[in-house]
């Protein structure tokens, strides 16, 4: 069976969400357990699984399918060239990594668990950086949150 996928917003979303949780096996995240029915509602919604295919291991949950992951590590892979332009693609797949690993608090924005390739897609998107330890600060958080809404 080949699988053949297109990239939405709403799997741009999935795919940045994943990418700030990824575990090595299958397709997964660890964290919360909030984190963790997020991403397997999201993974229902999209048609990605079936509820029989998921799998519960202690503090993560996945699922198996090969194509599925070799397309999101490309799409993680190359997400500097993909989402180089501010529109509704870009803006889904950085609200997935800030819905992920984001914090806003006191006028401060940090994506926790950031590489340097996610500073460079948010600079090239316009938006001024601070990196530390891995986390990213984006300097103007209402610049941001404005370009998430605008492409909502």
């Amino acid at each position: 069976m080949v699988v053949v996928m297109k990239l939405t917003k709403e799997l741009a979303h999935f795919i940045g969400f994943w990418k700030m949780r990824s575990i090595k096996e299958g397709i997964g995240v660890v964290g919360s357990s909030e984190a963790q029915q997020q991403f397997i509602v999201e993974a229902l919604k999209l048609k990605l699984i079936t509820p029989e295919r998921v799998l519960l291991k202690e503090g993560v949950v996945l699922f198996h399918h090969i194509k599925y992951k070799n397309f999101f590590l490309n799409v993680v892979k190359n997400q500097n060239d993909i989402f180089a332009r501010k529109n509704k693609l870009t803006a889904a797949y950085v609200k997935g990594m800030y819905d992920s690993e984001g914090l806003y608090e006191k006028g401060v924005l940090i994506i926790h668990k950031s590489t340097f390739q996610d500073q460079m897609l948010i600079e090239r998107l316009g938006f001024y950086t601070q990196r530390k330890k891995g986390e990213l600060g984006i300097i103007n958080p209402r610049l941001f949150f404005e370009f998430l809404r605008k492409y909502e």
